[in-house]
């Protein structure tokens, strides 16, 4: 909301009801400034996606793209994979919302636990990767006293203010 770009770029990858709840919350707080996608690999969009869209989701300028694959995160670009065709998509910000066992090995090397949780830092930060944040069921994280947060829904509505804060 403070930010000087004129337009954000925001990709939300997965469009179940996280995905579309981030959605609403971000056009209702960006307004015309976002440019929001939202990505699913699945052709069959979540029952939410479909009221949404029946009550004027697309009409708020979201583009939902399913049966479409993100294939790589870069700095400022989401390349997506969409009927075998590859585009690249310019991006400020991408948040995924997929869960854990949708990465589909694209986690970075050496930076998740036994159980496929990405090690975060008690910022919320993943490990090597200071401009990714990561919580919820998601994320290993560990408070500066090493206790684990545990991987439940409480616990991530009580990081997303800390990672709101510190993106």
């Amino acid at each position: 909301e403070t930010s000087d770009l004129a337009v954000i770029r925001i990709t939300i990858a997965g469009a179940g009801p996280n995905g579309v709840e981030i959605a609403w919350k971000l056009v209702d707080r960006l307004k015309t400034r976002g440019e929001i996608r939202l990505i699913d690999k699945d052709l069959q969009p979540s029952i939410k996606v479909v009221k949404m869209h029946h009550i004027g989701f697309i009409k708020t300028g979201v583009q939902i793209d399913l049966n479409t694959n993100i294939e790589t995160i870069q700095s400022n670009t989401v390349i997506i994979n969409r009927q075998g065709k590859t585009h690249k998509l310019p991006r400020d910000l991408v948040l995924w919302t997929g869960g854990n066992d949708k990465l589909n090995g694209t986690k970075p090397k050496n930076q998740h636990n036994q159980q496929g949780q990405l090690i975060a830092t008690p910022t919320l930060q993943l490990v090597g990767y200071p401009n990714v944040f990561v919580l919820g069921k998601l994320a290993e994280i560990r408070d500066i006293k090493g206790n684990k947060s545990p991987a439940t829904a409480q616990a991530a509505c009580q990081q997303s203010p800390c990672a709101a804060r510190n993106i």
